[in-house]
């Protein structure tokens, strides 16, 4: 590959640059700075381990120093999480970086001869291992997509659904896991506060974090492992020139749909077996709703991310329409819909939102985690009280009950996504801090 000379040329790293939320939102972060790179004077560079894209700017594949029995000990260790700590939740996504998948190699080498910043995004088990990140050479920028950073093996907060709040542990990384040990008859063994310990003893180094959100950025600073450390706001970008709402009709007829019809979207990776995203707190609003609404028959749920859940029943019919991999349908879904539904009961800063925002679609979601950086309340669409079924059904029915209030909060919701998410703002905004990494980088290294 031939490189062209740039001051910042950055080596974004990412489990893959289409498979979920956290990756697309890397992505998109690589894609605005390739975009306007002559303009920036950065160059941008992007190796997952999952290619899903044609862009020639990604390269993608397994390291070309992993071995077989890297990836059979990877393998194992995958299996044995799942069954060590007999007290979490199988739908929670754990993730231990312990075993070195070879990627560390490749990416000193590339900083050797061009690369001088590496940026990090979402890391799974075949990424990165702890380790490797210990020894990567450059600099390194870390995005938050989750909160896996500064927690043990979980990437968000536990929730308890019972109380409908985070549980009793969830604020451990503020106090490095003090109260909980590592062994227990209750729990096995904790996997969670033993990658936490891995993390103390292996990522001493100096790390310039970006928060897509002001409540990941303080999630930062009150954790143990990284208060003192550097951390930038920045969201993630979206292009308005390609997510905007089509006409509705022809949406509707390309799905199959019913243009006369009101449609309410929810969707997220699996939307409805994630407890996190909230679709047993959805279930019981929809319940409500359906008693708000003189004429509940004329509405119509959306969901993609998933296929039909037997526990999943609420009083309105529902279209399926399972994982889409293609943006093309995904607009047209976006463009049959009224409004948005975002029930998550922790999130960052979720990519449906924005995308949701710049297809003039307004959001209901609950006032909590990054959401208020989606929503403007009152202005874009609503934030319910967490986690209050009942709030959350009252502000959907406060935003389909005036049609002039639905347009005034579907184009406010347009003018946010492109005045705060425009790519070109985005990039620069990740050019300066390179600018700064680069700059205290240099400092620190001069002799004193």
């Amino acid at each position: 590959m031939i490189f062209p000379s740039f001051s910042k040329r950055i080596l974004h790293i990412c489990y893959s640059d289409s498979r979920g939320g956290a990756s697309r939102a890397a992505y998109r972060v690589h894609s605005a700075l390739k975009n306007h790179q002559e303009l920036l004077n950065t160059f941008s560079l992007f190796r997952s381990i999952h290619k899903g894209s044609a862009d020639y700017s990604v390269l993608g594949g397994k390291p070309l120093n992993s071995n077989a029995a890297m990836i059979f000990k990877s393998r194992v260790l995958t299996k044995i999480q799942k069954v060590c700590d007999s007290s979490m939740d199988p739908h929670i996504h754990r993730t231990l970086c312990s075993q070195d998948s070879g990627l560390e190699v490749e990416i000193n080498d590339l900083c050797s001869h061009y690369t001088n910043i590496v940026n990090l995004h979402f890391l799974n088990d075949s990424t990165l291992s702890l380790q490797e990140i210990s020894r990567i050479k450059a600099p390194i920028v870390w995005r938050l997509p989750d909160q896996w950073a500064f927690l043990g093996c979980i990437h968000y907060q536990p929730i308890d659904m019972q109380h409908r709040d985070l549980t009793s542990q969830a604020h451990c990384y503020i106090d490095k896991y003090a109260e909980r040990p590592i062994l227990s008859r209750k729990r096995g063994f904790d996997l969670d506060k033993l990658v936490y310990i891995r993390k103390q003893n292996l990522l001493k180094r100096r790390i310039y974090f970006v928060a897509p959100t002001r409540w990941m950025q303080r999630c930062l600073a009150n954790s143990a492992l990284f208060d003192n450390q550097p951390c930038t706001i920045i969201p993630t970008p979206i292009d308005s020139s390609i997510w905007f709402k089509r006409n509705r009709i022809n949406a509707c007829k390309s799905l199959g749909l019913d243009p006369n019809l009101t449609y309410l979207m929810f969707g997220a990776v699996s939307a409805l077996d994630d407890t996190r995203k909230g679709s047993a707190l959805l279930l019981e609003s929809l319940s409500i709703l359906s008693t708000l609404l003189d004429d509940s028959s004329r509405y119509h749920i959306l969901i993609f991310g998933s296929t039909p859940h037997p526990e999943f029943n609420p009083p309105f019919a529902c279209h399926y329409f399972g994982n889409i991999d293609d943006d093309d349908v995904l607009r047209d879904l976006y463009s049959c819909a009224e409004l948005f539904l975002l029930p998550s009961i922790i999130d960052n800063l979720p990519g449906t939102g924005i995308e949701a925002h710049a297809m003039s679609l307004p959001v209901v979601g609950f006032d909590t985690g990054g959401l208020p950086d989606v929503v403007t309340h009152n202005v874009t669409g609503a934030l319910a009280t967490p986690f209050s079924a009942r709030d959350f059904a009252e502000r959907i029915y406060w935003c389909l009950s005036d049609r002039q209030r639905l347009t005034f909060l579907a184009d406010s919701a347009r003018h946010k996504a492109i005045s705060l998410w425009d790519p070109l703002s985005i990039a620069r905004r990740y050019s300066e801090l390179y600018d700064h990494v680069l700059e205290n980088e240099h400092c620190l290294a001069q002799p004193s």
